[in-house]
């Protein structure tokens, strides 16, 4: 598992990564105020079969914090921008807490690029 940075159409982003090119990608959406280090121990077991991916959110770890009003359909356009700097054009998506509410948001506004969604804990 190794932290990177990716530059998305609006954001600079960092994130989690392990496992192999090409194996079905999973994203991994952190709760409130967590950061992607909260997948630490899920992340290893999910990279045997899936390429995975933890960003931090905008705001959290090592993510910009652009000085903007957040809402759900801002940080949801961050996850999919997110995927498409990385090429992913369908994923798995899971989420914890808050970031159940952010993935909910992209399954609903952005539903052909969610394969699977699950959601942890959702208030």
């Amino acid at each position: 598992m190794d932290a990177r940075f990716v530059d998305t159409a609006t954001l600079r982003m960092r994130y989690l990564h392990a496992g192999k090119r090409g194996a079905p990608p999973v994203v991994l959406l952190h709760g409130f105020p967590q950061t992607s280090h909260m997948w630490r121990h899920q992340i290893p077991a999910l990279a045997d079969r899936y390429e995975v991916f933890a960003p931090d959110t905008r705001g959290y770890g090592g993510t910009e914090k652009p000085g903007v009003r957040v809402d759900r359909a801002l940080l949801a356009r961050d996850i999919v921008e997110f995927c498409d700097a990385l090429g992913l054009d369908q994923v798995l998506l899971a989420g914890h807490d808050w970031g159940g509410i952010i993935a909910t948001k992209v399954a609903l506004d952005h539903g052909h690029r969610v394969r699977k969604l699950a959601l942890l804990d959702t208030l």
